[in-house]
């Protein structure tokens, strides 16, 4: 039982950062449409700057993946 119980946990704190920045991009996409807009990002309180710097295609909203090239931290491997 002790085994288990250890590898949940270790399972768990691996977990966790992995889906941190996925969390946190709905939790900024208040409208649920899949990308943020600039007032969303605004209202995150993430400047305009960022925003800009993000938005590689220059469409004025942040898909998933370009949120998480800039404002997700690399994962580090065991």
């Amino acid at each position: 039982m002790y085994k288990i119980l250890l590898a949940f946990l270790y399972l768990s704190l691996i977990a966790v950062p992995a889906f941190a920045g996925l969390v946190a991009f709905e939790e900024i996409d208040t409208d649920q449409n899949g990308a943020i807009s600039g007032s969303e990002i605004t209202a995150a309180g993430i400047s305009v700057e960022a925003f800009i710097q993000a938005d590689v295609n220059k469409d004025k909203q942040l898909s998933i993946d370009e949120y998480a090239a800039v404002f997700t931290e690399p994962q580090n491997s065991l």
